[in-house]
């Protein structure tokens, strides 16, 4: 039991003041052994009382105190007081390079470099190797191979420092080649390449090391087999990690605790359950990162509920197990659960959420779609000081990007001084999700500039927005760079953003050359490809042909899937062949496949409420929330006593100074949307300004089947000019019959976003325009129309 720290103090003082037994150095002595005791019991604040304390100091004290913050883990502290020291020698030199190897900070290495050679301190080997590590520890290769050549000697340890900077720094030609050279090979180096080539994924290499390793006489240990282990879990099968773990249980190295918990993740890698249950029982001691393993493996096989069970019977909990439970809800589709654990978690008092925390809670945030919660989560990322972490940072960016909330997930992109690729493409991905296909391509103009090397999730976002917007030459433009110029393979992804671009601007004959030129990913992941290719083909251009030889592949390679039957036989039903779409229907039934119900939800007052099709809601007993169910309450009204249904009141933007549809100034009530001469809607209709469309679609969506019917009379029209004035387009589409709302996306009066939606007051009248303006040409582009909820 030790002093609290002012008594430590005083009673340090006392003794190097007095000294002891006549010697003028012996209260200085005993105050450094008393500083030295505390640094190794773990006590740097009663070792600083001590040091403070002191009268006059020496080097040993200083160095004693420097030592006594490193053992504490307080690296920040000793850089702090190591400017302060008169005269610092070699081992204070030692001592402080080390603190910033443990702050991997590279310019504080960088300044103490710069001091020792001042001080003349280079020459001795342990500076040397202190020099070399704290290089190695920030990843900076070529400054660690530098100080390595300036060193006179070198020892073992000189070496694996320099070996562990080229691995840090992913250099494994050069690694593999210093490893080479090396006078003497200790387990630690064998280890240290064996551990690079592990972390790079190449997993055979680091089996061929470890067999010469053996072949050299060496054993192995502990570090070697879970080294071992991690590398097979990149294999695709698990036969050679039973043949690891063979190796293991004839060492004897499987009682110890950190070899049976990379076991536990080489099983759960695998779906091997019962195999990592097993092991977690056999082990003697079960320490948390065992539980935490464990219940890591049931979240990733989807077993929730089993995890809960783990998680109320462990022992002790620390961060990453509710972290581990947070996370594995958000994964498996239980956002709820994960919210409501965080709360928990918050309340508990003991354990305070890190920066995987809140990585883990921001997406179950945008899971679920829930903004309000998304941005309560954005309030205790401030008040926690987590705000400027980077991953949360890009965390917040996706949340809101997914919840619709474009111009906060602007805010946050903004914020963030030094963006690395995940910023740009996380940014990139929202606005392409939302529609904003310009606004992406910006994003990616801004990136090269900043010199930013795109990879390929940053084409994967390109083309969706390139897709949804109908750009299909600067779809084309970007494929063809990611190939040629940036040598990027294209992926499953990239193809079906491709293929749905060709298909739908009425180019078939591309899109099938796309999916024979690309055949190797195509059969790989053929689901998405094969479904972007036959939804065009059944809503926009009716190929029956091309859609019946996709159709029959989709279903053919996925029979238990409902997509490939329910498009198929849209298709036709679209080009009247009844006795064929009910050949299909017959195939589901014998399959037994279910067509998914369509799915949809708001938030009110914090409760998110889901509505599925067919599925009957408490509040409305009776009636079933389908297009159907309002197909049927539509017919039976009869033709001439058939309801109107009223649209639904939207407000009006209160921050726009013009009208929405000319773009003339609003003077007063004298000059509105509604008044508006070139307004083409039906009377008691409303125009839908941009910034209330989310919140009126919402609205629209959660009403009563009466009140939502004109979701299946709702059109989006893409492809739009950036110059289209909202008024020339209403006029275009009155042609087809009168409008009860609609809505034309805006940066500003006059310049349009590039995509429309519009609700005509006869459903009739939405198809006569689908069939009529598709691929017309509007100011020298080629409109894009279709439904805007197919699903209706």
């Amino acid at each position: 039991m030790s002093l609290n720290p002012q008594a430590a103090g005083r009673a340090a003082a006392r003794v190097a003041e007095h000294g002891g037994g006549g010697r003028p150095f012996a209260g200085l002595a005993a105050a450094t052994s008393r500083i030295a005791s505390l640094g190794r019991a773990g006590d740097a604040d009663a070792a600083r009382a001590v040091f403070d304390a002191m009268p006059r100091r020496d080097g040993v004290a200083w160095n004693a105190m420097l030592t006594a913050y490193a053992r504490a883990g307080r690296p920040r502290a000793a850089l702090e007081l190591f400017p302060r020291a008169p005269a610092p020698d070699a081992f204070t030199v030692t001592a402080a390079l080390a603190a910033a190897a443990d702050l991997r900070c590279p310019a504080a290495g960088a300044q103490l470099h710069a001091r020792l050679l001042r001080l003349g301190l280079r020459a001795p080997l342990p500076v040397g190797n202190a020099l070399v590590a704290v290089y190695a520890r920030c990843g900076r290769a070529d400054d660690a191979a530098r100080a390595f050549r300036e060193m006179r000697d070198r020892n073992a340890l000189s070496w694996c420092s320099l070996l562990h900077a080229y691995v840090a720094s992913g250099h494994m030609r050069l690694a593999h080649e210093l490893f080479d050279e090396m006078p003497t090979r200790s387990s630690v180096a064998w280890n240290t390449l064996l551990m690079g080539y592990s972390r790079s994924g190449n997993a055979n290499q680091c089996l061929i090391l470890f067999n010469k390793m053996r072949e050299e006489g060496l054993a192995c240990d502990d570090a070697t087999l879970c080294i071992l282990v991690d590398a097979c879990t990149e294999l695709p099968h698990p036969s050679t990690g039973f043949a690891i773990h063979k190796i293991i249980v004839q060492s004897g190295w499987n009682a110890i605790p950190e070899v049976s918990n990379s076991l536990i993740s080489l099983y759960t890698k695998f779906s091997l359950l019962d195999e990592a249950v097993r092991i977690f029982e056999s082990m003697e001691v079960q320490t948390i990162v065992s539980w935490n393993s464990l219940i890591d493996a049931h979240m990733k096989l989807g077993h929730t509920d089993q995890a809960v069970v783990l998680f109320r019977s462990i022992p002790e909990t620390n961060v990453i197990s509710w972290t581990t439970m947070i996370g594995g809800f958000a994964r498996n589709g239980c956002p709820d659960e994960a919210l409501a654990l965080f709360v928990e978690m918050l309340t508990n008092g003991d354990i305070y959420p890190d920066d995987f925390t809140f990585g883990a809670v921001l997406h179950a945030c945008a899971t679920a779609a829930s903004l309000t919660s998304g941005r309560m989560i954005h309030g205790s990322v401030f008040q926690s000081g987590f705000a400027s972490y980077l991953y949360v940072a890009n965390s917040l960016m996706d949340m809101y990007a997914k919840c619709g909330d474009v111009e906060g997930a602007s805010e946050v992109f903004k914020g963030i001084l030094v963006k690395d690729l995940i910023s740009w493409n996380t940014m990139l991905f929202g606005l392409a999700i939302n529609g904003l296909a310009n606004e992406a391509l910006s994003v990616y103009d801004s990136m090269s500039s900043h010199h930013v090397c795109p990879d390929e999730v940053t084409f994967a976002g390109l083309l969706t927005a390139c897709s949804h917007s109908g750009f299909l030459e600067q779809g084309k433009v970007l494929f063809e760079s990611m190939v040629s110029v940036h040598g990027l393979e294209p992926k499953a992804e990239h193809l079906a953003c491709v293929v749905d671009m060709y298909a739908r601007s009425g180019n078939i004959l591309k899109a099938m050359e796309m999916l024979d030129h690309y055949s190797e990913p195509v059969q790989t992941h053929n689901r998405d490809i094969h479904e972007a290719m036959l939804s065009a083909l059944s809503s926009e251009h009716l190929n029956v042909r091309a859609g019946r030889k996709v159709g029959n592949d989709m279903v053919a390679s996925k029979p238990a899937r409902d997509a490939g039957y329910v498009v198929l036989s849209n298709l036709f039903c679209a080009t009247g062949q009844w006795d064929e779409a009910d050949r299909i229907r017959r195939a589901m039934a014998e399959q037994g496949v279910k067509k998914s119900p369509g799915c949809s939800w708001i938030e009110v007052m914090g409760v998110v409420k889901v509505f599925v099709s067919g599925v009957k809601d408490p509040a409305h007993t009776g009636k079933e929330w389908s297009a159907i169910g309002t197909t049927a309450m539509e017919s039976e009204a009869g033709e001439g006593t058939r309801r109107e249904v009223d649209a639904i009141n939207f407000w009006k933007d209160p921050n726009a100074e013009s009208c929405c549809i000319c773009g003339e100034e609003a003077a007063g009530e004298k000059h509105t949307e509604l008044t508006c001469p070139y307004n083409y809607l039906a009377p008691g209709a409303a125009y839908v300004p941009c910034r209330a469309r989310a919140a009126a679609w919402r609205e629209a969506r959660s009403s009563p089947p009466g009140h939502r019917c004109f979701l299946r009379r709702f059109v989006r029209v893409n492809n739009l000019p950036l110059h289209c004035r909202p008024a020339r387009l209403a006029e275009l589409l009155a042609r087809f019959g009168p409008l009860r709302m609609w809505h034309v996306a805006m940066d500003a009066p006059g310049a349009c976003k590039g995509f429309a939606g519009v609700v005509f007051e006869r459903r009739e009248h939405a198809e006569k325009a689908i069939d009529e303006l598709n691929c017309h040409d509007f100011d020298g582009r080629r409109l894009r129309v279709d439904w805007a909820y197919p699903s209706a």
